[in-house]
């Protein structure tokens, strides 16, 4: 889990809310045909986004296609969240630091500093779940530099 060693802010987050974050990484992680359409079936809104250092997808079947390509230069990846900040009374909008390790086709490891902005939003058919809106992060924060580049994570 990505979240398992993570320092969460005191606040009462939305009921799923930690678990959708873990879901949420373990998706991106599974090297798996399914996974990129279950990615927005189970995390996301219809209309949900998913940001990237390479652009942003929104909605169902464009986040899905997007996750298609996914593993065309990467053979594994592997999140790790250590700490979540929430930047609103309610919780449901969060700030995630951590790191990701990413092994490329070619063998390469690259170990880069990330963060994730997570907006959550009740999901439509059952009162209790939240569900996704958006999804945005930083990657690569020594190769970005000063530009830093933020994409919507998950909405309440």
């Amino acid at each position: 889990m990505a979240t398992a060693n993570a320092t969460w802010p005191a606040i009462s987050l939305p009921p799923g809310a930690a678990e959708l974050i873990d879901l949420f990484f373990s998706l991106t992680e599974l090297k798996i045909p399914d996974a990129g359409r279950q990615l927005p079936d189970e995390v996301f809104i219809p209309s949900g986004q998913f940001a990237a250092p390479h652009g942003t997808s929104t909605g169902s079947e464009e986040i899905a296609k997007r996750r298609e390509h996914a593993w065309d230069a990467i053979d594994a990846r592997q999140h790790e969240i250590s700490k979540v900040y929430a930047s609103d009374a309610d919780g449901t909008d969060l700030m995630m630091l951590g790191s990701l390790t990413a092994t490329k086709k070619n063998g390469t490891v690259t170990n880069t500093k990330l963060a994730r902005q997570s907006y959550f939003g009740k999901r439509q058919s059952r009162e209790t779940e939240i569900q996704a809106v958006s999804s945005s992060g930083m990657g690569e924060i020594e190769t970005l530099g000063t530009s830093l580049y933020l994409h919507p994570v998950l909405h309440w």
